[in-house]
């Protein structure tokens, strides 16, 4: 613990420092929250979904309030369509209203794998691109928006006239993407072949501009659409050129013409075909996503490895041919099993990203939570470091469960990220515990800090304070506790503290929450 002393004007008061105390906490709030009404297709009746599962959040409807899709098939590598479900946002509440809003999803069954929402006519409507497995053709429902009334519709089935039809050999794509590869404004889709039998084929759709796609894989790409076990596929501008690059994972078979496994970028070229690669450090890699953790504003990848996780930090690159790269190996590993899915996400509100992992092989059963087999969460330590830790170290939480999927979600937009699980038998919806209160308003009048705006050194006025103890705690945004500075007694009349954060913040807005025994209140700090 490091220890500072504080300057007061009217008494001299010792201080402790406790930086980083806690780390946000959830609390399962499933039974309330998520309501299920269209599952009729479970190996178990007496689960609530014991399908392979993959989730998307979006405001589908544009109310405000994030919604849910959930593509479903029969577990691990083996065929079996099953429904889709569409869950609504009502107040909070994830209602399951897929027979009402997207009915075809009942009617369709399909061994979908993935599911990405976006925009594919520039209507400001979200749409939803679904990936399937095991011969299916993808599907492409379409956000129908509102009527004249201002009632929303809901989405249809459009893929037989916006959508080609796939032709490769063997159709079983595990994986795709989204974004403007082309660069006339609007979203392009691609599909990750995910046969292992050989040399597989990916599939590259272009936008015509109208939501209206044609097949141009193999002029864009050449024999850069080759696949073998292909697992995943994002699009990223990872050498910061302005265009979007592909970054896609190959499992087995050393194809041509990468000869190798692993994560291989394609760079684009700027007008959507692509030329040169990069094979990123590792060989086993399974699942990868991609964002800015050390803030060097680079991207770096989180690899889930068969072996042991690790994070590929770019720090450098040659335009459309190469990147330099430092493989940096965790402190501590994800588990000791093989994983799934993995999201970054500015999890706890101070500015960098977070990572959490699934922690089900698709492929490899079974679906058990155990110690090896559990959804967990990596905090980013911040101070530009992009240092993972994990933050409750030994100790198991409620949302440690075997997943399939998981995504973040701000239910009840309080302003703090939630998370849904998609477990072996059902769902698991934690909802992030507020650290902030006001308990008594009026106390908040004898508080003034000064100046504020500050650049981390201001002073603290307490009138009257009359307590047997002073607790201040630094706050960010979203209620993740940086430091507490405490003290036993404080009976003067007024307490003035000087303060100096500057260590512990960055430009920003903060909370300082103070407590005595005349009751609690909390202020808004802006660091300039």
């Amino acid at each position: 613990m490091m220890k500072t002393k504080i300057i007061s004007t009217i008494a001299a008061v010792f201080f402790c420092f406790n930086m980083y105390s806690q780390w946000i906490n959830f609390n399962d709030e499933t039974d309330f929250r998520i309501v299920i009404s269209n599952v009729a297709d479970n190996d178990d009746p007496n689960a609530v979904d014991d399908q392979e599962k993959d989730l998307a959040v979006g405001d589908f409807d544009n109310d405000s309030f994030m919604d849910l899709v959930v593509v479903r098939k029969a577990p691990f590598s083996n065929p079996g369509p099953k429904t889709d479900l569409l869950f609504m946002n009502r107040n909070g509440v994830l209602v399951d209203q897929t027979d009402i809003y997207a009915p075809e999803f009942l009617s369709n069954q399909s061994d979908s794998r993935d599911v990405i929402c976006i925009d594919v006519n520039n209507n400001g409507w979200l749409d939803l691109f679904v990936i399937s497995t095991f011969g299916d053709q993808p599907q492409l429902y379409i956000n129908q928006g509102n009527d004249l009334g201002g009632n929303w519709l809901g989405f249809v089935d459009e893929s037989s006239t916006r959508l080609p039809i796939v032709t490769v050999n063997i159709i079983q794509f595990c994986a795709g993407w989204g974004g403007d590869l082309t660069g006339n404004g609007f979203a392009d889709l691609y599909m990750i072949n995910y046969d292992g039998s050989g040399l597989a084929l990916d599939v590259l759709f272009i936008n015509d501009g109208t939501g209206h796609f044609t097949e141009e894989s193999q002029s864009r790409m050449g024999d850069l659409r080759n696949s073998s076990f292909g697992t995943g596929v994002e699009f990223h501008d990872v050498d910061n050129d302005g265009d979007l690059d592909i970054v896609k994972n190959l499992g087995l078979n050393n194809i041509p013409p990468f000869n190798t496994k692993g994560a291989i970028v394609l760079f684009n070229n700027g007008d959507g075909s692509f030329t040169n690669f990069y094979k990123l450090p590792g060989d086993d890699s399974y699942m990868f996503t991609a964002g800015d953790l050390d803030d060097n504003g680079m991207l770096d990848f989180y690899i889930v490895d068969d072996n042991r996780d690790y994070v590929d930090v770019v720090t450098g690159f040659d335009v459309d041919q190469s990147l330099t790269v430092t493989q940096e190996f965790l402190q501590t590993n994800r588990t000791d099993e093989f994983g799934g899915n993995v999201k970054m996400i500015d999890l706890d509100g101070d500015g960098d990203l977070d990572v959490g992992l699934s922690s089900v092989d698709t492929d490899l059963p079974p679906c058990e939570t155990g110690q090896n087999r559990r959804f967990i969460i990596f905090e980013n330590e911040g101070d530009h470091s992009g240092d993972l830790i994990h933050p409750y170290g030994s100790d198991m939480n409620d949302w440690n469960l075997s997943t399939y999927d998981h995504d973040y979600i701000d239910i009840n937009s309080d302003g703090f990220m939630d998370i849904i699980l998609g477990t072996c038998d059902g769902y698991k919806i934690f909802m992030q515990e507020p650290i902030l209160s006001i308990e008594n308003p009026d106390f908040g009048d004898t508080i003034h800090i000064y100046p504020n705006p500050n650049n981390g050194v201001m002073n603290v006025t307490i009138d009257a304070v009359n307590s047997t103890y002073v607790t201040m705690e630094l706050f960010t945004i979203n209620g993740r506790l940086l430091t507490t500075i405490s003290h036993d007694t404080v009976l003067s009349n007024v307490l003035k503290v000087d303060l100096d954060l500057r260590h512990f913040i960055k430009t920003g807005m903060y909370f300082l929450k103070l407590t005595t025994n005349n009751g609690t209140v909390t202020k808004k700090i802006i660091i300039e």
